[in-house]
Parts: C-alpha cells; structure tokens; sequence
C-alpha cells in the first residue's frame, strides 16, 4: 500500500508492523512509531475497520492524529461535528477531542493514520 503525504512518500507492507487489535472491529498495524523504530517525533499506521465496526469514543491530551482515507466510506465524529469520509479525504484531530470512527460499508474501511508525536496507549482516553 502506497500513500503519498506532503513531501513523504510512503510505502507499507501490509503485515510486516506490529499489530494492536483491541477485538472492537477495528485493527491497527503500525509501521513507523515507538513499537517499531523508536521514533518518539511522530507515528504511521494503517488502521483496518471491519464491516460497520465503530471505534470506542476516546481522545489524546497530548496527540495530533491525522487520517488519510484510502478505502471505504464512513464518519469521523469529532465531538458533536460528523465528516463523512470516503477515499481521498484527510481528517485532522486535534489533541484534547473527544471522537469515533464509523465504517458505515458492508467491507472493510483502511486509513491511514499519522500521529503526532507518535503514538501510545497511555495517551488513549476512553470516555465511554
């Protein structure tokens, strides 16, 4: 899988990451971040939802996430604000939001996801 983003052209091996999978419908592959080269500055992954999976409701006091659709549509709710998304759209969740993710598609729905800095589960919020 390829992604262009900015000046970085990235290219991920489906498989080849650490794997995170909270058994909510929703996988999330890292491939550059603290579980896989220490890079502390920032995180890429590719999250994969299942059919109609919904992420728990959370945020990041300290993280900038931003996600690039490359498969499937669905709804990005941050706050009370629902984005639809659908291949080619990018979201960008500020640190301190409270949102989910929707895969409103019978298939999976991927993304991926930049994390700023990189990404780690202390800094996950559960609100529900």
């Amino acid at each position: 899988m390829s992604i262009t983003q900015g000046e970085e052209d990235l290219s991920f091996v489906i498989g080849t990451g650490k794997l995170f999978d909270a058994n909510t419908g929703e996988k999330v592959e890292e491939f550059e971040g603290l579980a896989t080269d220490m890079n502390p500055e920032r995180s890429w992954a590719i999250a994969f939802f299942d059919p109609q999976a919904v992420s728990p409701t959370h945020f990041h006091k300290e993280r900038v996430e931003n996600y690039f659709i490359y498969q499937g549509t669905g709804t990005v709710r941050l706050g009370e604000e629902s984005i639809a998304v659908s291949p080619g759209v990018h979201v960008c969740i500020p640190a301190g939001i409270v949102y989910k993710v929707v895969n409103s598609e019978r298939g999976q729905m991927i993304l991926a996801v930049k994390c700023a800095p990189s990404w780690i589960f202390s800094d996950v919020h559960f609100t529900e």
